[in-house]
């Protein structure tokens, strides 16, 4: 294996240094390039849940007006039933 350093492997060389900075800012800059792909994924995931919870929102709200309605009719029958008996 050959001996990349000067003064007896003790020290690299200029060239060595700027090559290692080199290859250090590209890899800084695909890292840079994958945590933009991963906050855009967050981003969609996002997306996603809000509109899950806009979904729920809305079945929420129908099953609010279901109950609603229910419970009226039920009301509206056991005075019915009522009335009909005190008619008897």
């Amino acid at each position: 294996m050959p001996n990349n350093y000067n003064n007896a492997g003790l020290t690299p060389s200029h060239k060595q240094l700027a090559q290692q900075r080199e290859e250090m800012h590209k890899r800084f800059e695909q890292m840079d390039k994958r945590f933009d792909l991963v906050e855009r994924r967050f981003e969609q995931v996002d997306k996603r849940f809000e509109q899950v919870d806009k979904r729920f929102e809305e079945i929420n709200y129908r099953l609010d007006r279901f109950m609603r309605w229910s419970f009226a009719t039920s009301l509206t029958l056991a005075g019915v039933v009522i009335a009909a008996i005190k008619l008897l």
